[in-house]
C-alpha cells in the first residue's frame, strides 16, 4: 500500500507539471515539461498497472475515501463561508 501511495503521489506530480508548465503556462520547453513527465508518467503507470490485485484494490479505495474526505470538507467550508 506504501508503494502504491508512492506512486500514485509521484504520478500526480507528473500531471501537474505537465498541467502547470506546459497547458497553462505555455511553455514552449517541449522536451523539459511535456515529454520527460510524460515518460515518467508511463513508467509509472505501467509499475502500477502490474502491481497486485489486492494493492491496487487497497490503494484505490483508499484514494476514493479520500476524494469523498475532501468533497465534503470542501461543502463543509463553503457553508461556512456563506452564512451570516
Amino acid at each position: 500500500m506504501v508503494n502504491f501511495g508512492a506512486l500514485t503521489s509521484f504520478a500526480l506530480l507528473h500531471l501537474a507539471v505537465i498541467h502547470h508548465y506546459f497547458l497553462r503556462q505555455r511553455s514552449g520547453a517541449w522536451v523539459r515539461h511535456l515529454i520527460c513527465p510524460f515518460a515518467g508518467l508511463s513508467v509509472i503507470l505501467y509499475v502500477l498497472y502490474g502491481m497486485d490485485h489486492a494493492a491496487k484494490l487497497l490503494g484505490g479505495s483508499w484514494v476514493a475515501v479520500g476524494i469523498a474526505y475532501f468533497l465534503v470538507q470542501r461543502v463543509n467550508l463553503r457553508r461556512v463561508r456563506t452564512s451570516p
